[in-house]
């Protein structure tokens, strides 16, 4: 058997310095997000699914990142 084990890190190096590290992107942008916490039905359950109406409709509140959204 042949080592060819140089020559497959040389090729293993070249596609990580040609391919992937140029496709990494580093660049953050701020970000605001909101949330809408549905109203539970009248049963007591969770109100989802909700018509795409009613969401859109929905007053939603600015929220950070790690706030709970709720059940699974």
């Amino acid at each position: 058997m042949h080592d060819r084990r140089r020559e497959i890190e040389g090729r293993l190096a070249r596609v990580l310095e040609e391919r992937i590290r140029p496709a990494v992107h580093t660049v953050l942008s701020p970000l605001a997000i909101e949330a809408w916490h549905v109203p539970a039905a009248a049963d007591g359950r969770a109100g989802e699914p909700v018509p795409f109406v009613e969401a859109r409709l929905a007053a939603y509140e600015p929220t950070r990142v790690g706030v709970r959204w709720g059940a699974a």
